[in-house]
């Protein structure tokens, strides 16, 4: 990488500043800079040579338009790809292998030892001598291999039943709660579903904690809002 906003002026000069700003892709292992002199003679004297990591809202966001772009949009318009093309699809597509031959379901945490049995997928990219899938980066994913339909179904009607009563509660708000606090158990009940659609998030014992926690807190919030509601059109 040589940007033509790091070259010095030719001839006898005094000293220059140059600098630059470069955005990766993908993260850096090492950087070692270079003074070269091209194609003529004499003594140049370079000095405070330095790189260092520019944290900055535009790096970020220059971060997330280029994820968004390259990583994510591109199979949103094209939705095949992402089970062609990578892990977490391929993965997607061996669970439905797996749960065609088991219906009821392998075990719970049994998913990372029957996946390869099942692993059809890109095999080359994802599954090798050094690389060996044990996760699918999918809590859903990994609930439906391992409770089967049946259990899959339980925890996805769990989840949409607390998901609508939440927007439920906001739509009847009274005035009885600020609606703030609404706002922030549906917020974060939402983040929640994205990081189990993503990660392995219940894989952690405290990740599990929280999960539970936070299913518990909303359950209650949900019959303390309902109850509020009926004694407040009693009282009406």
């Amino acid at each position: 990488y040589r940007p033509p906003e790091l070259n010095f002026s030719c001839g006898t000069h005094d000293w220059e500043l140059k600098k630059s700003t470069k955005y990766w892709h993908r993260p850096i292992a090492s950087v070692q800079p270079y003074c070269i002199m091209y194609n003529t003679s004499g003594q140049a004297w370079f000095d405070d040579v330095s790189v260092r990591p520019y944290n900055s809202l535009a790096t970020h966001l220059h971060k997330f338009y280029f994820t968004w772009r390259e990583r994510i949009l591109p199979y949103f318009i094209n939705p095949k790809r992402f089970f062609t093309e990578t892990a977490r699809g391929a993965a997607i597509l061996d669970t439905l292998e797996m749960v065609k031959e088991h219906p009821l379901g392998v075990g719970a945490g049994n998913w990372g030892f029957l996946f390869p049995l099942y692993h059809k997928h890109m095999l080359k990219k994802s599954f090798s001598e050094k690389i060996q899938i044990r996760r699918a980066h999918n809590d859903f994913v990994e609930f439906l291999g391992e409770l089967g339909l049946l259990g899959f179904s339980v925890f996805l009607f769990l989840t949409i039943y607390v998901l609508w009563n939440l927007f439920f509660s906001l739509k009847q708000h009274t005035g009885n709660t600020p609606i703030i606090f609404h706002i922030c158990l549906i917020s974060q009940f939402i983040v929640l579903v994205i990081s189990m659609s993503l990660t392995f998030y219940l894989e952690y014992p405290y990740r599990k904690f929280h999960y539970i926690f936070f299913m518990v807190l909303v359950s209650t919030c949900i019959e303390l809002f309902k109850n509020k509601r009926q004694h407040f059109d009693a009282a009406f």
